[in-house]
C-alpha cells in the first residue's frame, strides 16, 4: 500500500540527494573558477613583470 509516510521518506531522500548534488556542483564550480582566476592573475602578474624587465633594460 502506497502511504503518505513512504512518499514523504522518498521525497526527503530525493531532496537530500538533490541538495548534495547542488552542493558538490557549487563547490566544484567555485574551485574551478578560483583556479582559473589564479591562473589568469599569475599570467597577468608575470606579463606585467616581464614588461617591467624590458623597460628596465631599455633604461639601462
Amino acid at each position: 500500500m502506497f502511504s503518505i509516510d513512504s512518499f514523504y521518506l522518498r521525497f526527503r531522500e530525493s531532496s537530500k540527494m538533490k541538495f548534495c548534488t547542488l552542493f558538490f556542483s557549487a563547490m566544484f564550480a567555485v574551485l574551478f573558477l578560483s583556479c582559473v582566476l589564479l591562473e589568469e592573475g599569475s599570467f597577468m602578474v608575470s606579463a606585467h613583470h616581464h614588461r617591467n624587465e624590458n623597460n628596465i633594460m631599455e633604461i639601462l
